[in-house]
C-alpha cells in the first residue's frame, strides 16, 4: 500500500518563494524568457515583407510573399526555440517531429514567449523603480497618489507593494509558465536518442 503524500508545509513554500529570486537557476529561466523578442524579429520581418510589397507596385504578389515569409517563420522559430533551450538548459531536442505538432509548439511557444518575456521585463523594471523609491520619491506629492499625500506613505506604499511584492512574486510565477513551456517543447519537439545533459529542474 503506497503511502500517502503530504503537502509542504506552508513555511517551506513561503521560504521557497523568498529565496527564488536569489537563485542562480532561476536566472536561467528569465533569460530564456528575455531571448523571446528576437525570435520576435521574424514576425515582424514578415510585416515589412507585406508592406514591402504593396508599396513598391507588387500587390498581386503580396499574398504569396506573406505566405513565403510565414511558411519561413514557422521553420525558424522551433528551431530558434530549440537554440534556446539547449543554450540555457543544455537539452537538445533535434528529433523528428510531424507538421501538426510543430503547428502546435508554434502557437503555443509563441504566446507563452511573449507573456514570460512581458513578465520578465516588468519585473526588471517596476522592481529597480519602486525598490530604489526610498532613494529618490522624498517630495511632495499631488492628491490623490499612492499611499500619499505624505511622502513617507508614498515611498512605502511603492517600496512594499510595488517593489517588495513584485521582486518575490514574478520569477516563481516565470519559473512555472517557461516549466510548462518547456514541457510542451519536449512532447510536441522531442529529442534525440543519444544522451545530453540533464535539464535544469523547475525551482520548487
Amino acid at each position: 500500500m503506497t503511502p500517502p503524500t503530504t503537502a509542504p508545509r506552508p513555511t517551506r513554500s513561503v521560504r521557497a518563494l523568498l529565496r527564488t529570486p536569489f537563485r542562480a537557476r532561476t536566472y536561467r529561466y528569465l533569460g530564456f524568457a528575455l531571448c523571446a523578442p528576437l525570435g520576435a524579429l521574424l514576425l515582424y520581418a514578415s510585416t515589412l515583407a507585406m508592406h514591402y510589397a504593396v508599396t513598391h507596385g507588387a500587390e498581386p504578389a503580396a499574398p504569396l510573399i506573406l505566405l513565403a515569409a510565414l511558411l519561413l517563420t514557422g521553420l525558424l522559430l522551433p528551431a530558434f526555440d530549440r537554440l534556446r533551450i539547449r543554450w540555457f538548459f543544455g537539452e537538445h531536442l533535434h528529433g523528428p517531429t510531424t507538421f501538426r505538432r510543430g503547428a502546435a509548439h508554434l502557437l503555443t511557444g509563441t504566446l507563452l514567449s511573449a507573456l514570460t518575456a512581458a513578465l520578465t521585463l516588468g519585473w526588471a523594471l517596476v522592481s529597480a523603480r519602486n525598490l530604489s523609491y526610498p532613494l529618490w520619491g522624498w517630495r511632495s506629492y499631488p492628491d490623490p497618489a499612492w499611499g500619499g499625500p505624505t511622502p513617507l506613505g508614498v515611498v512605502t506604499t511603492h517600496f512594499l507593494g510595488g517593489g517588495l511584492t513584485v521582486f518575490f512574486l514574478l520569477p516563481p510565477l516565470v519559473v512555472w509558465l517557461t516549466g510548462r513551456q518547456l514541457a510542451l517543447a519536449r512532447r510536441l519537439l522531442p529529442a534525440t536518442a543519444q544522451p545530453h545533459p540533464q535539464p535544469v529542474p523547475a525551482p520548487q
